[in-house]
């Protein structure tokens, strides 16, 4: 089954690009930056971004005019031209929530792709708690709030008791919300706040009890499926590992979840193989999981098992060389 993996599409100039690259995750890009802010972009000239500051909300204060010229996480991942064609990729005139970093009286943002959220016409934002290729439309009180808490927590201060009630527990007390073609506003909305409340328990390490994530991890709905996955890696319970494993095993969860529950089962533990894992490797699918976007987009070089196997294989091979 290919999985077109997208929450928000977003419509992006049909360009052939010259090389592709390895687009980090939300929690790398955050953790290597040192300012958040808004800024409006004055002009972007392909090869540089300039920017006025709008609002600062955390971390060192950027000038009120700045220059973007590079990026802190841009790994190339394939190529077919000798020059780096990678460019900006924001439009003059847009408002955008931007994480950056500034070294030697130097702006970077993480990647062309990330580490800014653009505020649309109707106030929402086009956010990202997991990866540039799987955003969602949150409100802008809700993305600040989130990702001053996430920003403050992976730079070694705490995030408000406050925060932590209103945008995590709440939502994940309320019913487990799902998208189809049926799907009211109300479920949308539902669906976005509780993304944003199981992305964030996992980027900040917030412990969530396996009782409550249940729900989640049962929704048969692979967007939730990854987000209940990645928050119980982080759960105070004893028993992780082998909700993980059942996770895995069950036939009726999601293949790309699976993959991310092999990816959290690594971090857990990076020393030791489960050996209820080398045992499911036989009955493992060996399908292509598309992690998102197109064959045209350069985020296709992002670094993803191509299938439940061909995971368990590189979490065998990988810890057995430790």
């Amino acid at each position: 089954m290919r999985i077109l993996y997208l929450f928000l599409t977003l419509l992006f100039s049909a360009n052939v690009f010259a090389h592709t690259w390895d687009e980090p995750w939300h929690k790398e890009v955050v953790a290597g930056a040192n300012s958040f802010s808004v800024f409006k972009v004055i002009k972007n000239s392909g090869e540089t971004l300039q920017l006025e500051l709008v609002r600062h909300i955390a971390g060192e204060k950027p000038e009120r005019k700045i220059k973007v010229d590079g990026f802190y996480l841009y790994t190339v991942a394939s190529t077919n031209s000798e020059s780096d064609e990678h460019g900006f990729w924001l439009d003059d005139g847009v408002t955008v929530y931007m994480h950056l970093l500034k070294q030697e009286e130097k702006y970077k943002i993480a990647t062309p792709t990330s580490g800014y959220a653009e505020i649309l016409d109707d106030g929402s934002v086009v956010a990202t708690y997991r990866h540039s290729l799987h955003q969602a439309k949150v409100h802008p009180e809700t993305y600040e709030q989130t990702q001053i808490c996430i920003f403050k927590q992976l730079h070694g201060e705490n995030c408000s008791k406050a925060i932590v009630n209103k945008y995590i527990i709440e939502p994940l007390n309320e019913r487990v919300a799902t998208l189809s073609a049926k799907a009211s506003a109300a479920d949308f909305e539902l669906f976005f706040r509780q993304h944003v409340a199981l992305e964030t328990a996992f980027l900040i390490g917030l412990p969530i009890k396996i009782d409550v994530l249940e729900p989640f991890l049962n929704s048969r709905f692979f967007h939730t499926e990854i987000s209940a996955v990645r928050a119980l890696a982080v759960s105070p319970e004893s028993n992780i590992q082998t909700r993980l494993v059942s996770f895995i095993q069950n036939n009726e969860t999601s293949d790309i979840a699976k993959i991310v529950a092999v990816m959290m089962l690594k971090e857990l533990d990076d020393e030791n193989i489960n050996q209820s894992i080398m045992n499911y490797l036989t009955e493992a699918t060996d399908e292509d999981v598309f992690f998102g976007g197109s064959l045209m987009d350069p985020r296709v070089g992002t670094w993803f098992p191509r299938s439940v196997k061909a995971a368990i294989e590189w979490y065998m091979e990988d810890s057995s060389d430790k």
